[in-house]
């Protein structure tokens, strides 16, 4: 079976842009790498696992109310394990709570791309 997840696709993508610039078709190649990255950009949510504690913080849900939802999500690949009891949750199916403001969903979201980096 073939995996054709979102991030196997665009990675396909990035490569075949790649192997048409090799090829001298540098501008189909430069096209589809484009398109590429804003397919990643518009599906970030979707694509995106955060862990648990950032979930609580961006929807303003208790620890036990993440643990209740997380069999069902797990099982609809929005929630996975990583390592000994770290849960993460797709981006896309934690809620944002009225309250969160842009500020701190902006420094959440910092705190991790700089996490990233390093």
């Amino acid at each position: 079976m073939t995996d054709t997840t979102a991030a196997t696709v665009l990675q396909a993508m990035r490569d075949d842009a790649d192997v048409l610039r090799r090829a001298g078709q540098g501008a189909f190649g430069d096209m589809l790498h484009s398109y590429a990255a804003s397919i990643t950009e518009a599906i970030e949510p979707l694509i995106t696992f955060m862990p648990e504690s950032e979930a609580m913080l961006r929807s303003g849900r208790r620890r036990a109310w993440f643990r209740s939802q997380f069999p069902a999500w797990e099982r609809n690949g929005n929630a996975v394990r990583v390592g000994r009891g770290d849960r993460r949750y797709r981006q896309c199916i934690v809620p944002v709570a009225a309250q969160t403001s842009e500020a701190e969903l902006a420094g959440v979201e910092a705190a991790r791309a700089m996490k990233q980096a390093s």
